[in-house]
């Protein structure tokens, strides 16, 4: 389970720069820099600073992902609320992603 919750940023961000790529037409297997960590480089901050938030956001996810599981005792239950919780924080990350670019939140140099 810890290594399922551990991945989730990597395979999200990984599907959704694969989207991205098919939807534009470029080759889903050429480089770019349409991941998050590149994204939060081109904002200003520093390659350490990024990997401290995207950490952050893995560990939380981790952390929310194993407190559910705590809180459930029957293992069927557990399994069914674990992956609907990994689709709902996936999703949630996504969508935070978006309207971080939308408003432009990255703009406002917290960390820098």
């Amino acid at each position: 389970m810890i290594a399922v919750l551990l991945l989730i940023y990597p395979l999200t961000d990984t599907l959704r720069v694969y989207i991205l790529r098919a939807r534009s037409g470029t080759s889903p297997f050429l480089p770019d820099r349409r991941h998050l960590h590149h994204k939060l480089i081109d904002k200003g901050y520093s390659h350490v600073k990024a990997s401290i938030l995207i950490s952050f956001l893995s560990i939380s996810v981790l952390i929310f992902g194993f407190v559910i599981s705590l809180l459930i005792s029957n293992i069927d239950l557990s399994s069914i609320l674990f992956e609907g919780v990994n689709l709902i924080t996936t999703i949630l990350i996504i969508l935070a992603y978006m309207i971080f670019l939308y408003f432009k939140f990255f703009d406002l140099k917290i960390l820098k």
